[in-house]
């Protein structure tokens, strides 16, 4: 891999944190990008916000959000969490969680029904450098995240666009879910985040490669 960074006129990455080791590769910090997109296709303003909770992911990740299902169940009960790419189907009772295994058909009907996108993540060397992708895909649907304070979310995101989403603090999901559910996701936040989706285009992705920003 060095040796093809160093013959290389760009190389980009996702991370601060993953440019750091390159330059400890001997890899010239002037030719490396720090880009975090390209994103997913925004959509439009909602009409009407969604009523549930979502964690989007794979049953590679489940064991990032299995310990919370539980305590969310309890202290946010007015509101259905729903639990897509779980590595079975099931529905506990008729107030309880769901769990679903993904399809395209069911990723696109949670997304629509959803509210706020929970993302918990695991430290490790590998988390910490990868980019918050799945914060990109809530907030492409209009959906507020509730997020970590992980190095990939600032990776991700710039000072000013952090508030899109709501931070864990002390891993208190409830309190962050409980904020995320009164964020007004009004004209302002909109704007905020196609900001965010312009700076992450594929358009803006072509010129850094190209050296044109």
């Amino acid at each position: 891999m060095r040796m093809q960074a160093r013959l290389s006129d760009v190389v980009t990455t996702s991370s601060p944190l993953i440019k750091r080791d390159l330059e400890a590769l001997g890899i010239s910090p002037s030719s490396i990008v720090v880009f975090a997109g390209p994103a997913p296709q925004v959509q439009g303003p909602r009409l009407q916000r969604g009523t549930q909770i979502l964690w989007l992911g794979s049953p590679s990740t489940f064991a990032n959000i299995a310990p919370l299902v539980d305590r969310l169940h309890r202290d946010c009960p007015r509101w259905h969490l729903r639990i897509v790419g779980a590595p079975f189907d099931s529905t506990q009772g008729a107030d309880g969680p769901t769990f679903q295994r993904w399809t395209p058909d069911v990723q696109r009907e949670a997304l629509a029904m959803a509210r706020i996108g929970l993302m918990p993540l695991v430290r490790g060397k590998w988390e910490d450098r990868k980019a918050a992708y799945k914060v990109l895909e809530y907030l492409a649907e209009g959906i507020v995240p509730v997020v970590e304070d992980v190095p990939a979310l600032h990776a991700l995101l710039n000072q000013d666009e952090l508030d899109l989403c709501v931070r864990v603090i002390s891993q208190d999901w409830t309190a962050a879910v409980q904020q995320a559910w009164v964020l007004p996701t009004n004209d302002s936040w909109i704007e905020r985040r196609n900001r965010l989706f312009d700076r992450l285009s594929r358009q803006r992705y072509s010129r850094l490669v190209l050296g044109k920003s």
